[in-house]
């Protein structure tokens, strides 16, 4: 992750299959300011087993594109912490079991860019089938006819 840190013009990362990235490799990539889609793909991720590594993405505050798959540990109070993120436009959150309905109309409602773009939530089962649902935000008053 130093490596890549060090690439300052990189706008886009997806992690695929990479098992060991933590919490502390995530905070290394606020050193690039031009940072603005990030993919973690794959169940493996050791930032997937809870909350301390979605707070760690929430620090990347360039991020426009967020996915996080196989978040299985991901609880409502770690999805609202991307709250923090005012340019994010598309979130997708993968196998998230503990996140509800609620949490992502609240972080909708938090982040009106994601009233006008994409936000979707697919929880997977206990046997690693997924029910996904696109979760529709609560509509913005400014956005009548938009939804």
């Amino acid at each position: 992750m130093r490596a890549l840190a060090q690439c300052s013009s990189l706008t886009d990362i997806a992690l695929c299959g990479f098992n060991a990235v933590t919490a502390q490799g995530v905070r290394v990539l606020r050193a690039l300011p031009a940072l603005a889609a990030l993919s973690f793909e794959g169940h493996h991720h050791q930032l997937a087993r809870d909350d301390e590594g979605v707070r760690a993405v929430a620090q990347l505050d360039s991020l426009t594109s967020l996915c996080l798959e196989g978040f299985r540990r991901l609880s409502d109070d770690g999805l609202l912490t991307l709250a923090s993120l005012p340019r994010l436009r598309e979130l997708t959150v993968e196998g998230a079991n503990g996140v509800s309905d609620a949490a992502v109309r609240a972080l909708c409602t938090r982040l009106p860019a994601l009233l006008r773009h994409s936000c979707y939530v697919e929880r997977a089962s206990d046997e690693e089938q997924s029910d996904g649902e696109y979760v529709a935000p609560p509509q913005h008053p400014d956005d009548e006819g938009l939804l």
